[in-house]
């Protein structure tokens, strides 16, 4: 399938259809993590205005597809919780309206979670996904409340994870570990899976500048972590869920090098072509910006930057991907080259460890896949 545009030489593939929509519609936010990548420098107190959200929706839905994705990021998005259930029922209401599918995911940290914001995402069949890095050492180190106020945020999630009533609401966690914390990855993902959250994703800071001890350490856990994986299935434990992993078994969401299924919007209504953009100044994110949701997106720009990203990357950085038997299931290179770029350190240093840390979580998963194919709980849990 493809979708002409303007000049009939330029042409959006399939591939490079949006079915994903994230809605950056807050730059507010209560902590300063250590490894965010948004920029809200000049930002901090801005949220996007209510019509431009919904114009954004609709021109997100005019896209081919009936199945879709809408992201609630920040910032921290349930800062502007009234406006992001507003914003959550038109969306829902107009999918209805068009046959679309939809899925619908709030991206917080979980510090101002209410029990009415757990009923609503349970009503409404939300998926909530909970900035969780481990134990309270790792946690706090990594995500603190601005300006060091406020406590522990640690113990205030757990504290929130005890006495809420989640309806069976189903929770995600996005686990982040840094060349720092690497070496306590397998405590933390054991300490998550004891708490019962359906899925644990578990993801690098790519963007860190690793060093080859601290890959050598990723290698060594990353073995335990597949025998502590494995033996949960086979001896018939509480299990998580990891949506990399479920790629793998289940042949879905490849070739991230490829493919762009997703469309950026900021809390001034611009749209991107690359999350990473947020990462910039205001001044910098610029020539990724591809239309904005009051004049509509520019397809063809769109479709161009991809390409010239695609072609910077083979040539500058000289990672040789079509050799890599890891290719299918690798991490977005698009916005790793576009962070680095922008930031001048962009070397080849940076991208044979981006190659290395990836490619060591990817063999691992692909053992654990190997290893559980005939599971039945494995089996189960994954439905391939």
């Amino acid at each position: 399938m493809v979708i002409l545009k303007k000049n009939p030489n330029q042409i959006i593939k399939a591939h490079d259809t949006p079915h994903a929509l994230n809605l950056f519609f807050t730059a507010k936010c209560n902590l300063n993590c250590s490894y965010c990548f948004v920029n809200k420098s000049g930002q901090e107190n801005v949220t996007i205005d209510e019509k431009l959200i919904k114009k954004s929706i609709n021109r997100f839905f005019k896209y081919p597809g009936k199945k879709k994705l809408i992201s609630f990021n920040g910032g921290e998005p349930l800062l502007e919780w009234s406006i992001l259930k507003r914003m959550h029922l038109y969306a829902s209401q107009e999918a209805r309206k068009l046959g679309i599918f939809l899925d619908i995911v709030v991206v917080s940290n979980g510090t101002l979670i209410t029990q009415d914001m757990i009923d609503f995402f349970a009503e409404y069949k939300t998926i909530l996904k909970i900035s969780i890095d481990g134990n309270k050492q790792t946690h706090d180190k990594q995500r603190p409340f601005i300006n060091k106020k406020g406590g522990s945020v640690f113990d205030l999630l757990m504290k929130k994870m005890q006495q809420m009533n989640w309806k069976n609401l189903p929770v995600a966690v996005s686990m982040v570990f840094t060349p720092e914390s690497v070496d306590k990855l397998n405590e933390n993902i054991m300490f998550l899976s004891k708490q019962n959250f359906s899925f644990i994703e578990i993801y690098p800071d790519v963007h860190a500048r690793w060093k080859r001890a601290e890959i050598a350490k990723l290698k060594t856990v990353l073995k335990k972590f597949e025998k502590y994986y494995i033996s949960s299935f086979k001896n018939n434990k509480l299990n998580f869920k990891n949506s990399l992993l479920d790629s793998i078994v289940n042949d879905v969401n490849l070739y991230k090098t490829r493919n762009c299924p997703n469309i950026q919007i900021d809390c001034l209504g611009n749209f991107y072509v690359c999350d990473k953009a947020m990462s910039l100044s205001m001044t910098n994110r610029g020539k990724y910006v591809v239309g904005s949701a009051a004049k509509g997106i520019d397809d063809v720009k769109r479709l161009k930057i991809l390409n010239c990203l695609r072609e910077e990357i083979a040539m500058s950085c000289n990672l040789k991907c079509e050799n890599c038997k890891y290719e299918k299931y690798c991490f977005c290179q698009l916005g790793s080259y576009i962070y680095q770029k922008n930031s001048a350190s962009g070397d080849a240093e940076f991208w044979y460890n981006f190659c290395q840390v990836s490619g060591l979580i990817i063999g691992s998963y692909l053992a654990i896949a190997e290893k559980l194919k005939y599971n039945e709980k494995f089996v189960e849990l994954y439905r391939f």
